[in-house]
């Protein structure tokens, strides 16, 4: 496939989601939020785990994708003043 088409192909993809919504377990939330704090200190990266909360993920539907069911997601937050933060935020996720 040539370049123009990858492109376009990218331009065009839509993603479609559907998760349980099932809560997560405490003693995974646990295991979760140990790792998420080691990862930030050692790849010097800002993970967050949100629970219980799936408003992110509702007005976003006509932009990128369909997604549903979703309340808990690990969010990667990056500094723009930080050319390395995207790659290393790649690399940890």
């Amino acid at each position: 496939m040539d370049t123009a088409n990858l492109v376009k192909a990218i331009e065009v993809r839509c993603s479609r989601r559907k998760y349980q919504g099932t809560p997560i377990e405490s003693n995974i939330v646990a295991k979760l939020q140990e790792a998420i704090t080691e990862y930030n200190r050692l790849g010097n990266v800002r993970m967050e785990l949100v629970t219980n909360n799936g408003k992110a993920f509702k007005g976003i539907t006509k932009s990128y994708g369909m997604f549903s069911g979703v309340n808990d997601y690990i969010g990667f937050v990056a500094s723009k003043n930080d050319s390395t933060n995207l790659e290393r935020i790649g690399y940890f996720g």
